[in-house]
């Protein structure tokens, strides 16, 4: 005759068996489709008391004792400050169940319900950081939360109906606060009537939600009450009778979100626009998109920097260098022609290191590459180079030195800097546009001083005086700039971290070539005999300005700019990027998503 089943056993055999289909399959399916659960892994399965945490305990339970896959699980309890009935009908539970449950004391509602401003928000954050703490205390590298199908799919109409928002609630998280701990929501298939359903065929009496805010809540256990989630899982489940897939199509909507529609969207904090890719595609299509190219500046050396190409150090985790990520940038804001300025003598170097490459990539995305050489025998007619100079030019003669496969409207910007997304799309919209009348209008954008500095020594920066709209009135080339708190010091004079600085990156028409050419022509008839004297770009411009003959349209960016003036900023720049891979900001293979 065989065993009468404990009361555990019969609920356990429920879920394998007349629950299989609604339950345990989802859940093994889960499980696998978002590859929750590793070897090694030791997770703490998070008890609230409530009908979704128990299950889950349950099914880790049934999954770790037939898994190939060696798993430990530890359970734990945080009471947040339940009143005595809830606390002992969760461990009336557990022991019924039988769940070794380990329970800790906290003050959560307590705290929270001080809070008449966003109390849920805080309630969350700090029942999150808790367990987080708790399970890493012992030993866990995982923390298991029981949110099943539908709180993932009231989560998206929630965010849209109310938050003005796309989001959608991921099968598992890494802990931003809580290095190497990691959230797993292994009920993300199971669907909560199936839940109720186990729940009411096993007879059993979990707690429901023990906080103030929504203790309203429907006799018949749906869930169905008065907060915005149980509106929207009331407006569900009155869709349900007219469209019984409907729960389905939005669940499936956030696994096949095409981007390639979205106006706008978020990635690793960062906004992004359609508009940023949607130009190049234009263009790409043989739309009337307008030429635009991108000057970069990559014959000098760097003294500061010591022995060795700075613009050719890999700085990437795949060997990228900083121009890589400059020339995705200005691509993907719909920049169609690049126009490297080096030197000859480091010309093999170059295009072993990027140029071959840079010009395959381009060549597939419909972009020219163009290449320039900045040389100090390279005069107008009438000069000729000093006996003794060794020194270039200086910036205006390294842009001077593209004129000749330039022939639209063109950004100018450093190799060996970085400058950001934003910058590259306000400059190609700016030179783009049609021209104003008036003097001759250059863009610059022009970067918060603060999000310029070096931790590694002084720098020199160009600080800009505006007028009230945005028209530079000034650069004060201001040396010896370091971080002091909240302000910078410039030897003894003090200057705000907001103050806009050129770092050299420029938006002009075509036509500044022309002037360029009779600027530096002046420049030699004056200075032409000197051995250190430079002809640069940002004075030029100044002058320009004095005289009336052009005008400067700054274009605010909140963007970090970073560069490597010194050895030492190299590790500072490659931890940076690293960042960026690791947010989405840009992609593991660099240009995958042009």
């Amino acid at each position: 005759m065989p065993r009468e089943l404990e009361p555990y056993e019969k609920i356990e055999r429920s879920i394998i068996k007349k629950y299989r289909k609604e339950l345990w399959n989802p859940f093994v399916y889960a499980v696998k489709r978002y590859e929750l659960i590793q070897a090694g892994d030791k997770i703490a399965v998070c008890i609230s008391g409530g009908k979704d945490s128990m299950l889950m305990a349950k099914l880790l339970e049934e999954l770790c004792r037939h898994s190939t896959v060696p798993f430990e699980l530890r359970y734990i309890c945080m009471d947040p400050g339940y009143n005595e009935r809830n606390r002992r009908r969760i461990e009336e539970n557990a022991q019924l169940l039988h769940i070794p449950v380990e329970f800790f004391e906290t003050d959560i509602f307590e705290v929270a319900n001080l809070q008449e401003k966003n109390p849920c928000y805080l309630c969350a954050r700090m029942r999150r950081g808790n367990l987080y703490a708790k399970a890493q205390s012992l030993g866990c590298n995982k923390i298991a939360l029981g949110h099943h199908f539908n709180d993932v799919i009231e989560t998206t109409v929630m965010g849209m109906f109310y938050g003005a928002q796309l989001q959608a609630m991921l099968p598992k998280l890494c802990s931003t606060n809580f290095p190497g701990m990691e959230l797993i929501r292994p009920l993300y298939c199971v669907h909560e009537d199936d839940i109720i359903a186990w729940q009411r065929h096993n007879g059993l009496e979990f707690i429901r939600c023990a906080c103030r805010f929504t203790e309203e809540r429907d006799s018949s256990e749906d869930g169905i009450g008065a907060s915005k989630r149980q509106e929207v899982k009331a407006l569900l489940k009155e869709l349900k009778k007219t469209s019984p897939n409907i729960e389905k199509s939005i669940f499936n909507s956030i696994h096949t979100l095409s981007l390639d529609t979205m106006v706008g969207w978020k990635s690793g904090g960062v906004e992004h626009t359609f508009l940023e890719t949607y130009n190049k595609k234009k263009a790409l299509q043989g739309g009337r998109a307008m030429d635009a190219a991108l000057v970069i500046m990559a014959a000098g050396l760097g003294t500061r920097f010591g022995e060795g190409i700075k613009q050719l150090t890999p700085v990437g985790r795949h060997g990228e260098i900083i121009m890589d990520y400059s020339i995705h940038d200005a691509v993907e804001a719909g920049f169609n022609k690049i126009v490297f300025v080096i030197r000859r003598d480091i010309k093999d170097a170059f295009y072993a290191a990027i140029g071959s490459r840079i010009e395959g990539i381009c060549r597939g995305l419909g972009v020219k590459v163009e290449c320039a050489f900045q040389e100090l025998s390279e005069l107008p007619e009438g000069f000729e180079c000093p006996e003794g100079r060794t020194k270039p030019w200086g910036t205006g003669q390294a842009v001077l030195a593209a004129a000749g496969v330039v022939d639209c409207p063109f950004a100018v910007i450093n190799a060996d800097d970085y400058y950001g997304k934003e910058g590259f799309r306000l400059l190609y919209k700016s030179i783009t546009s049609p021209a104003e009348t008036g003097p001759m209008t250059l863009y610059m954008s022009g970067y918060r001083l603060g999000n310029t500095l070096s931790e590694t020594g002084g720098v020199t920066r160009g600080v800009c005086v505006t007028d009230e709209d945005g028209w530079l009135c000034d650069i004060k080339e201001t040396s010896h700039i370091v971080r002091r708190g909240d302000a910078a010091d410039a030897d003894g004079v003090t200057l705000p971290l907001d103050a806009p600085v050129s770092m050299n990156m420029w938006g002009l028409p075509r036509e500044f070539m022309d002037l360029l050419r009779e600027g530096f022509v002046d420049f030699l008839k004056e200075n032409g005999r000197e051995l250190k004297t430079e002809f640069l770009l940002p004075i030029y411009i100044g002058a320009l300005l004095k005289e009336g003959k052009a005008r400067v349209k700054v274009l605010p960016t909140g963007e970090k700019w970073f560069g490597m003036t010194y050895k030492e900023d190299t590790e500072a720049v490659r931890r940076a990027f690293a960042a960026f891979e690791d947010t989405g900001v840009y992609k593991a293979e660099l240009f995958s998503d042009l």
